[in-house]
Formats: structure tokens, sequence, C-alpha cells
């Protein structure tokens, strides 16, 4: 999906603002990526985009010693920005004490993955992974933003220092910043609970968003993109396996099924119950006058 041109984009990207989703025939090869359209924060544009995949896979384990490993080959965080500090106009939340923190996200690349392995037979998971990354700031402060792995993970993730920050990339002043996965993160999904002729199912969200709220005007331009791979190259998440077959799907694994409505409250407030005092409030962010578009695939495998 095509958002329009351009104007700065870094070296070897062609010159449209794009989403893109990504499966191969088998699923063993996925990524998705995205770049924030070239538009006016002030005026009600288009000023971020995003990209998603939701990929379910059915296995059944052939093999006392059957293995799957997941592998996260490369995510690429990247902007440019040739303005300064951003103006109230394109941080409305801007106040005398908010400064930075306030205004970080005027430009904001994320990624975010989630990877549950369900065990059918055993009505259980037998894996969760995932986490969350950001690039935020404006030239001269590129900023790793929130990176954290999921919070009842079964297997490790990522964290800040799986990345590589370089807020000066082109040694311009920090026009160009960049975040970029250190290494592959492989996942090996544990099977030894998992008997031979029983089913799985490997359930994985991969998403991307960038935002850019900058105004392109008296020769400021910025550009914002989040890719779940190498932009050089089609290669972001897979899969290996050994010792399983893929088979098609089967049951109902807790993530499909709705969540149950909440009970009424039939007793009323409670006076005795006391009341809750906060100390003070802390404001991040207003959106405003902010439209994202995107591109979304769900595939079930085979």
């Amino acid at each position: 999906m095509n958002f329009g041109p351009l104007v700065v984009f870094p070296a070897g990207q062609d010159a449209l603002a794009a989403s893109e989703v990504f499966s191969s025939d088998t699923g063993k090869t996925y990524w998705v990526s995205t770049e924030s359209p070239r538009a006016n924060a002030t005026q009600p544009d288009v000023v971020g985009s995003g990209a998603e995949l939701v990929q379910s896979q059915w296995f059944r384990k052939l093999e006392p010693g059957a293995t799957l490993r997941l592998v996260v080959t490369a995510t690429n965080l990247e902007t440019i920005d040739s303005g300064g500090a951003p103006t109230k106009e394109e941080c409305p939340w801007l106040t005398s004490q908010g400064g930075f923190f306030a205004c970080r996200r005027v430009h904001s690349a994320t990624a975010s993955f989630d990877a549950r392995a369900f065990w059918l037979e055993g009505q259980k998971d037998v894996l969760h992974t995932g986490g969350f990354a950001e690039l935020n700031g404006w030239k001269g402060v590129w900023d790793m933003g929130d990176v954290y792995p999921a919070a009842d993970a079964t297997a490790p993730f990522w964290s800040p220092t799986s990345f590589n920050l370089e807020r000066d990339l082109d040694l311009d002043g920090g026009k160009h910043g960049r975040m970029r996965l250190r290494a592959p993160i492989t996942i090996d999904v544990p099977l030894s609970e998992v008997k031979v002729g029983d089913r799985f199912e490997v359930f994985v969200i991969a998403k991307v968003h960038a935002t850019n709220r900058r105004n392109r005007i008296d020769g400021v331009d910025s550009y914002v993109s989040a890719f779940f791979r190498d932009p050089a190259v089609d290669d972001g998440l897979g899969f290996d396996f050994a010792g399983l077959e893929p088979v098609e799907p089967a049951g109902v694994a807790p993530h499909d099924s709705p969540a149950a409505p909440a009970p009424p409250c039939t007793t009323g407030a409670d006076a005795a119950a006391g009341t809750l005092h906060f100390s003070k409030i802390v404001v991040a962010g207003f959106a405003r006058n902010v439209t994202t578009t995107g591109l979304g695939m769900v595939r079930l495998l085979p």
C-alpha cells in the first residue's frame, strides 16, 4: 500500500512511502514494514501508518526429539529530520515544563512481536514470548524509547541492550537516527511435554507503526519508518523445524475465545469502601489531528 511521494528518505530506498506485509507460501518467512506519509500535522492529514501480520500455523509432533525454532533476523527503526525542537503546532501538548518528554513522539517508530505455542491436547501454552521497541525524538535528540519484553513471557526476547542506537548516522548534526537489532533473536519452542502424535499451534503477531507530526514548511522535512526486517533484504522473521509435520487447524486456542463479559454491578457505590487519591496529574500527551492508516494480513496455514 503506497501513501505518496517522500522528499527525504534513506539511501537505497525508493521515494514512495509504503506499508508492506509479506508471508511466503509456507509461512516460513514473513515480515512487515511501514513508512509514515508526508503530511502536515496541523491539518487533518494522515500523519502515521502501520502494518500488521497475524499468522497461525498448526503442527503434529512425529518424533520424540522434534524441534521448532523461531527467528527474528532484523528489526530496523529509522528517522530523518531537518528541523529543530517541535513547535506548539507540531506538539500541541507542549508546556513550559513539558520539554522533550512531552514531545518525544513527534517522530515515533515502533515494532512489536508476540508469539505463543499452544498444545492442543494438553490445553496450555508451552511458549509465550515477544516484546515492544521504540525510537523517538527529533534532530539531535534521537532517543531509545520504551523497549521491553512481554510481561508474562516464558522465554526471553529482547531488552534495551539488544539494540544499537545511532543518533547521528550521517555525521551532520543528528539529522539521521537509526535503531537496529544487534543480532538475530532465536527462540526454541519447548516441545518436551508435547506427546508424539499431539498437535500444537504457533500463533504470531508482528506489528510496526510510524508516526511523523513534523510540519513540512520552510524547507523542513522528515522521515519515519519501522521495518521488521533489514530494509535492504527481504528477510525478517521465520522458523525452522524438524520431526514435525504441518497440519490443518484444529480446535480453538485460548486467543481465539471471546472474552467473558464483566459481571453486572448490583450493589452500587459503597461509601464505606473509602476513596482513592492521586498525588498529582501527569499528562504524557494528547491526540489532535492524528490520523493513521495501515495494512493488515491474517493467515491460517497450511
